[in-house]
């Protein structure tokens, strides 16, 4: 089964109600884009403001506060991507739409 948010011939397994699956990753952004929006379901109800994702309350973060973020995307982004410098999400888009599939 093809995966487009799995990196280009990557292979993966899965399980889903007792059944197994083996992945083949495309490597098709625009596509991985278009299969997970449904996921984030930005249009659920927002009972709490401001809400992100799936209606879930999203408390203000000062931008004058001390907040420690830690992720791997930083370090994908600067050394796979090449990205240097703050994060700029079309650059990131577009930097990621041209990697050379072999």
């Amino acid at each position: 089964m093809s995966d487009n948010c799995l990196p280009y011939k990557a292979i993966a397994k899965a399980s889903y109600n007792d059944k197994d699956y083996h992945l083949k990753g495309t490597g098709d952004l625009s596509a991985c884009m278009k299969d997970i929006k449904p996921l984030l379901n930005q249009s659920a109800a927002c009972h709490t403001p401001p809400c992100s994702l799936n209606g879930v309350y999203q408390p203000h973060i000062p931008l004058d506060s001390t907040f420690y973020g830690i992720s791997e995307y930083w370090y994908s982004v600067y050394d796979v991507l090449n990205l240097k410098g703050y994060y700029n999400h079309e650059k990131v888009v577009e930097s990621a739409k041209v990697i050379e599939i072999p």
